[in-house]
């Protein structure tokens, strides 16, 4: 297996700060997985060794950052259980095919201590509407996805696809049976900026209390985030948007409401901004969307 001593040892602590908020960050949905803590605390051995040596992780990791984030924080979980000792029997991207036709796919299947487990995963960006207490209410960077929907195809089609009959069937061909299905969704909240600012801010029930909390703002009102002096301004790209961010090409607040009109102008994808203080240690981020931004886009 490649390593980034082979390859670029520049970007290995870059994919080990996204493999450790993958493991370590708070879920955003709840319930979390009965596991997810054991699993995390029998790493500690495996971290402290990769904070020490970031070269050992594989090349092939970095090369996956550049899919879409869900399929890449998916390599990243399954990275990490394939290290861990009492993990065993990991499987990927499982298509159930009966007669023809594909059912569907299991996100991931492993083994721990003679009992079989099935993990649906998902990385999810959500920025708040209103007051943001109900589901629906949480619309995606794009305004094309909503919370609510995401978990109604989480718990309607995909965790009870390991129940139906037929799948059951062709598991069972593979010696499979009797998994334990549940949903590990990871993520951050992105409240109203000036919700966020004053600690504001609220959740659905359905949402982890400890989630990673951001903000979002229009591009009209992007002078509120210039008011902090002594701050720099960078935009994410989206391989960038799970782990600690890196300072690297910054805009000084003097500059950020003519940077973000040129950027909206240029592409209406909303960007996300980190901000750093001057000694380069990011203080928080949101997205900055256009002054049309609104669930009626949904």
């Amino acid at each position: 297996m490649a390593t980034f001593l082979d390859v670029q040892a520049e970007h290995a602590s870059a994919l080990l700060g996204d493999l450790m908020w993958a493991v370590q960050s708070p879920v955003l949905c709840l319930p979390e997985p009965a596991l997810c803590r054991q699993l995390a605390d029998e790493s500690e051995a495996l971290f402290a060794r990769l904070r020490s040596d970031p070269g050992q992780l594989p090349a092939s990791l970095w090369e996956r950052r550049r899919v879409p984030i869900g399929r890449y924080f998916e390599s990243l979980i399954a990275y990490w259980l394939e290290q861990v000792p009492s993990v065993t029997g990991l499987r990927q991207n499982l298509a159930i095919h009966v007669a023809g036709r594909t059912l569907g796919e299991l996100d991931l299947l492993f083994e721990r201590e003679g009992q079989l487990f099935h993990w649906e995963l998902a990385v999810k960006l959500y920025l708040g509407t209103e007051d943001g207490c109900s589901e629906e209410l949480w619309l995606g960077p794009r305004a094309r996805d909503r919370l609510d929907k995401k978990l109604a195809k989480l718990h309607e089609r995909q965790l009870p696809l390991f129940t139906h009959s037929e799948a059951q069937a062709a598991l069972e061909e593979l010696g499979l049976r009797g998994a334990r299905s549940e949903m590990l969704v990871k993520g951050i909240l992105f409240h109203p900026h000036h919700r966020w600012r004053r600690g504001l801010m609220h959740h659905p029930p359905t949402v982890n209390a400890a989630h990673e909390r951001g903000w979002w703002l229009r591009v009209r009102d992007a002078g509120e985030l210039a008011m902090d002096h002594g701050l720099h301004y960078q935009e994410l790209e989206k391989p960038d948007w799970l782990g600690p961010a890196r300072k690297k090409n910054t805009v000084p607040a003097a500059q950020l409401k003519a940077w973000l009109h040129a950027r909206l102008d240029r592409d209406s994808s909303p960007p996300l901004v980190a901000v750093f203080d001057d000694e380069g240690k990011e203080q928080h981020r949101g997205f900055v969307v256009p002054d049309d931004w609104g669930p009626e886009a949904a």
